[in-house]
């Protein structure tokens, strides 16, 4: 059974025309993970923040690739400040976590500026030595209050020389969130006492000669700190518990951009220089593995779809297998050619038979006597005196006596001289003479 060519041309139009438009679609992005890095365009990611902060910023914005103890080392330059994106101090593990605290102030020592987005436990020498700590909490309460909070987190910029006190209300993913917790703003008479993930308690002495002040509040009867700012031996360092801020969604929200100018304003007249460790090839290749390319994306992601490619597929495999093998085929019987000269002669014989020109058909028959004469008994018929040889050869051929076939022959060439009109000739003659020519053809 053959297919039309046209039913497969129509196909292969419209599966180019709907990869097309998926090519054309918009790339679906990760709502889910959060990696507020350089190189990520997704709504979690920072492209667009460092972007943004490159073109802005008069005094220069830089990423680096690195974390803290690589800005201690590679960056020595009084005249910048060093900003950190969802930093951990337990990155390298618990034992060289107060290793990573003194670089941090070492580099406070040198006069530099540090401003770090994190919403990770600080650990217990960010308390004895910096006065400061953050807490995860879910606020259930606080999302689930009124109608108008229920899916929003509300921000207020606490009023300071610069800026004035201005509200920020942002989309809130999650009910939970860190906040700063110092002794400067919270009551805890020099100490804090905390229960960890396996239910030990512990008691944190707080220095209280380090004095934070805050920058960001929540906006709540309590006014938890989201963002603080402190002084340390000649540099500031400049804490952000919602890093969230940090990422390609909420600087273009409405504020977003306004309010992370706020937060990175505290470096001053200082070119800031961004570390982030998810610079390296690794991470940036499981970023691009993260977001769908294909163009069948929207079919791939939804099971149902998915799963009726998945069946398509296989029954195309299991039709393969099946027909690979070479099907035997019919033979067909090759027809020898027909034989066209009779119809040939048919169609002559009716054409002139419709027309009655019985003497251009004797001429035709006359003309082929000559050429079988001259070709198999050199007999020239044209020739006005034939020998009586020639005579007696042809009379015999013509079945009749000799002085009858020389009557004939002069009728013959009579008739070839066009000495006859076309009507003078009868049917009668006419089939009588053709007749006689043909019967000395056959007999040669």
């Amino acid at each position: 059974m053959k297919i039309s060519k046209w039913f497969i041309v129509v196909m292969v139009v419209l599966f180019a025309l709907l990869v097309l438009m998926e090519v054309k679609t918009p790339n679906r992005y990760n709502w889910k993970e959060r990696t507020y890095s350089h190189k990520d365009d997704n709504p979690f990611g920072a492209k667009v923040v460092d972007s943004l902060l490159a073109a802005s910023l008069k005094n220069g914005y830089e990423v680096r690739t690195g974390s803290l103890p690589e800005a201690y080392e590679n960056d020595s330059d009084l005249n910048s400040a060093i900003l950190l994106v969802n930093y951990s101090f337990h990155e390298y593990g618990n034992k060289y976590r107060h290793q990573v605290v003194d670089i941090l102030l070492e580099i406070l020592s040198r006069g530099q500026t540090v401003i770090i987005f994190t919403d990770y436990n600080l650990g217990s020498d960010m308390y004895n030595k910096l006065n400061v700590m953050t807490e995860s909490y879910s606020d259930n309460q606080f999302i689930n209050s009124t109608l108008e909070l229920r899916d929003s987190i509300r921000l207020e910029w606490k009023q300071d020389s610069c800026y004035d006190d201005t509200e920020f209300r942002f989309r809130a993913f999650d009910p939970g969130f860190s906040i700063i917790i110092s002794s400067c703003s919270n009551d805890f008479g020099g100490e804090y006492e905390y229960e960890d993930i396996d239910g030990n308690n512990y008691v944190i002495e707080f220095n209280n000669d380090i004095e934070w002040e805050p920058l960001l509040l929540t906006g709540r009867y309590n006014n938890e700190w989201i963002a603080a700012t402190c002084d340390y031996d000649g540099g500031k360092l400049v804490l952000v518990s919602y890093p969230l801020l940090f990422t390609n969604y909420y600087v273009l929200e409405k504020g977003g951009a306004q309010l992370l100018m706020r937060i990175l304003s505290q470096a001053g007249n200082h070119p800031i220089i961004r570390y982030d460790a998810t610079l390296n090839e690794e991470h940036i290749e499981e970023i691009v593995n993260n977001k769908s390319q294909s163009p069948l994306r929207v079919f791939l992601d939804h099971k149902s779809l998915r799963w009726a490619i998945y069946l398509t597929l296989i029954g195309i495999l299991i039709s393969l297998f099946f027909t690979a093998r070479r099907k035997q085929r019919v033979i067909p019987l090759v027809e020898e050619p027909k034989n066209q000269t009779i119809e040939m002669i048919k169609h002559l014989g009716l054409m002139f038979y419709r027309n009655h020109d019985n003497a251009t058909l004797i001429r035709n028959k006359y003309r082929q006597l000559v050429f079988e004469l001259q070709r198999k008994k050199l007999i020239y018929l044209d020739e006005d005196n034939l020998d009586e040889k020639s005579q007696q050869t042809l009379a015999d051929l013509a079945g009749v006596d000799t002085d009858k076939f020389n009557t004939l022959l002069i009728r013959l060439k009579a008739i070839e001289d066009d000495e006859f009109d076309i009507m003078s000739i009868r049917d009668k003659e006419s089939k009588r003479l053709i007749d006689m020519m043909n019967k000395m053809i056959d007999n040669m």
